[in-house]
């Protein structure tokens, strides 16, 4: 006979970003603008396969820049990292 037994989840990943928005103000035809994202791990176990996409109507107009976070395959939790 097949016992049963309660399936427990020790831990899990969560990720906050900040600020939950970015504004870049008036930026003219040529000019560029920079900003950033901090990107926490603030849950119990690591986020594993972190990856960060631009998406919406306008995502052709904004780019990633490199950086720590743009090529993080897991961020381990208690860690941050920031995302231009």
């Amino acid at each position: 006979a097949l016992g049963q037994a309660p399936l427990q989840v020790i831990g899990q990943p969560l990720l906050q970003v900040t600020p939950a928005a970015l504004a870049f103000g008036a930026i003219q035809p040529g000019e560029t603008a920079t900003s950033g994202l901090q990107v926490a791990s603030v849950g119990t176990r690591p986020a594993q396969t972190v990856t960060f996409s631009l998406s919406g109507a306008d995502a052709t107009q904004f780019a990633l820049g490199a950086s720590g976070c743009a090529s993080a395959a897991s961020l381990p939790a208690g860690t941050t990292c920031t995302l231009t």
